[in-house]
């Protein structure tokens, strides 16, 4: 399609009241109603069911992020309308137009096959998902976001812009880079997948999820830290207010070891593993359900486990021993709904640390690569995401005279009954079996489950 054709574009907007609309209609048409026979205005219609001023501003902001201000407001006041070009809507909407012929008449149609989010995650997928809002206008200045990523994979300034510009135009520029133990950036070969797949979907999603706020790259170069040394500086960090989180691997049981499992032992993941690190697990949208925001609205969960290539990370440390912040739950998972498998499999003496602690959806991101946009999957994005999270609620946390929220595992366990959606289908298969079931509570797959931001960002608020 014309790529500088111009489209008329409907954004309805959600409107307030509905849940009354027949309690009102019978006020007026019951027989038995003192209001009866008083029916209503068109201003009174209109401002009763009038879409709150939070929800048009978003939504103006939204449009005004990705250069669209010429927005004018249909009568009934739920409704936004413009002009836009094809390739404005298809960059707006992360999709594509086509013109479809009628098979008889031959009489034209424009359309597309779908929008986003089961095709491909963006972070407005991610921010409808779990309720994530915009990032402020005026970070932090005591806040950070740090992330790490190790030789020789780095990412490359040319797809940051083109995901920023593309998905998430306000976001601009690159992280602050500091070198650890002679990392070093490397831009050569942008198409290499292999060399620069981790490093930009990180810093794509998490930069375009809190942006302005600062994010800091950590770049390692030779990493030969032992499990100790690595305990302790985690346990440090959590002191000074650093929250640390790490990925729980993606081959499911076998942890990291491509499902190369010793005596078919299942393999949890270090440094996951550490008590003193959040362990993210990954999901997935449902692809079985095809009305996404329907789901969302009536709170069910739309997400099982993730059940790609990818299965997600997940079981009982064969070091480190259970933590008290999840020793109830844990114990009460093993006790009623213990998994079919002896001690030859996992440790379960009812005694070790298990993971994850959450999981986050991981699935079908879009990343650009040398310039294309490919899918990528992993609890290498899930974490991420969860980290943007934090970030967030630092933010507001900080600027309202708290301190940052520091090591998380205590809180995200005393408080899940206050932000956790329970996951209760999937698995995470590795070492020639099953692997671990999601049951709907804490489980070795999906953890506590997946969070509402809102919900989280409340738990830590009300904290001192």
């Amino acid at each position: 399609m014309n790529a500088s054709a111009v489209l008329p574009v409907r954004i309805g907007l959600k409107q307030r009241n509905m849940h009354r609309a027949h309690e009102y209609l019978d006020s007026v048409s019951n027989p038995k109603s003192r209001n009866y026979g008083k029916h209503w205005s068109i201003d009174e219609i209109t401002e009763t069911f009038a879409p709150s001023d939070e929800s048009r501003v978003a939504v103006l902001k939204w449009l005004s992020d990705n250069g669209i201000s010429s927005v004018k407001n249909e009568g009934a006041l739920h409704t936004l309308e413009f002009d836009l070009s094809v390739e404005g809507v298809e960059r707006l909407l992360s999709t594509e137009y086509y013109v479809y012929s009628h098979t008889e008449n031959g009489q034209g149609h424009v359309a597309c096959e779908e929008y986003n989010c089961l095709d491909a995650v963006t972070p407005d997928c991610l921010r409808a998902l779990y309720n994530i809002p915009e990032p402020s206008d005026e970070p932090s200045e005591d806040n950070s976001f740090g992330i790490v990523e190790y030789n020789p994979n780095t990412y490359v300034s040319e797809d940051l812009d083109t995901f920023f510009s593309k998905y998430e135009p306000s976001t601009v520029g690159a992280p602050d880079v500091v070198l650890v133990n002679n990392g070093s950036l490397d831009y050569s070969n942008a198409s290499n997948f292999n060399l620069h797949d981790e490093s930009n979907l990180d810093l794509q999603f998490a930069m375009a999820l809190v942006s302005p706020q600062n994010v800091t790259l950590y770049q390692v170069g030779e990493n030969e830290m032992t499990g100790a040394d690595a305990n302790f500086i985690k346990t440090k960090l959590g002191l000074q207010g650093v929250s640390v989180l790490f990925s729980a691997a993606d081959n499911g049981v076998a942890g990291n070891s491509q499902d190369e499992c010793v005596d078919n032992r299942f393999q949890p993941d270090f440094p996951a593993t550490c008590p003193y690190v959040t362990a993210v697990g990954a999901t997935q949208l449902d692809d079985s359900i095809t009305d996404i925001a329907g789901t969302l609205s009536s709170g069910r969960q739309p997400e099982v486990a993730i059940n790609s290539s990818v299965k997600s990370g997940g079981g009982f440390s064969d070091v480190f021993a259970l933590p008290d912040y999840q020793a109830d739950i844990v114990s009460a998972y093993l006790k009623n709904m213990p998994p079919p498998y002896t001690a030859d499999r996992f440790n379960n003496s009812g005694n070790a640390r298990a993971l994850p602690d959450i999981s986050a959806n991981g699935h079908n991101y879009a990343v650009f690569v040398g310039g294309a946009q490919q899918s990528v999957d992993g609890t290498s994005a899930s974490t991420p995401l969860f980290a943007s999270m934090i970030t967030l609620i630092n933010e507001e946390r900080i600027k309202a005279g708290k301190s940052s929220v520091g090591f998380l595992n205590p809180v995200l366990y005393q408080y899940a009954d206050k932000y956790i959606k329970g996951v209760t289908a999937g698995s995470n298969p590795g070492c020639g079996t099953d692997g671990f079931e999601t049951v709907g509570g804490w489980d070795p797959v999906t953890g506590l489950g997946t969070p509402d931001f809102r919900g989280l960002m409340e738990a830590f608020m009300g904290l001192d």
